[in-house]
């Protein structure tokens, strides 16, 4: 099962009705991507959002080099075949899901640190920023959280990788972004 949100994200201090507002906050290590949410992100704004059948929290923040993710899917249901979430970011065609797109993808597992850098390929066709010529600049961890009934993600990427598969982010810009998660 696939499951597709379109927001908008924007770095700024003021978003629109359709933008969600990522605040400057304060940095994360990678170290720090372990599936948890802790204080780390008692600075982040947070979003409440329903995906399907499911309430889900999105909170976003970013430092001076990097933007954060994490995202919470209450399921209640922890799927054996696997759970991932991604964050997509339009390359600047106006297109969800077009080749080239710029993508985090992290699979529920140990909430161990996992390379989170895609690039979208074609459907259903994500590749390593690496197998096209990039380099890898996002990390993630995702585990399932039997006491809270949820799947929890931790992503982190450079704002300005200067990677040609990376979709930069700015203050001025605001970035089309398609929230989602897979079961299987």
């Amino acid at each position: 099962m696939l499951l597709f949100l379109g927001v908008s994200v924007a770095l700024a201090s003021a978003a629109s009705e359709q933008e969600l507002v990522a605040p400057c906050g304060s940095a994360l290590e990678p170290k720090d991507l372990d599936g948890v949410i802790g204080p780390e992100w008692d600075d982040a704004a947070r979003h409440e959002l329903r995906m399907g059948r499911y309430n889900a929290v999105i909170c976003l923040k970013h430092g001076e080099a990097q933007f954060y993710i994490a995202m919470i899917v209450y399921t209640q249901r922890e799927f054996p075949r696997g759970f991932e979430a991604y964050a997509v970011f339009d390359n600047g065609d106006g297109l969800d899901f077009s080749k080239g797109d710029d993508m985090l993808l992290v699979r529920a597992e140990d909430g161990a640190l996992r390379e989170a850098d895609y690039y979208y390929a074609a459907t259903y066709n994500f590749q390593p920023d690496q197998a096209g010529g990039g380099q890898i600049n996002a990390y993630g961890a995702g585990r399932f959280d039997r006491a809270g009934g949820c799947y929890v993600f931790e992503m982190m990427r450079d704002i300005a990788s200067g990677d040609t598969r990376d979709v930069p982010l700015s203050d001025e810009k605001t970035v089309i972004s398609v929230y989602g998660w897979a079961s299987y």
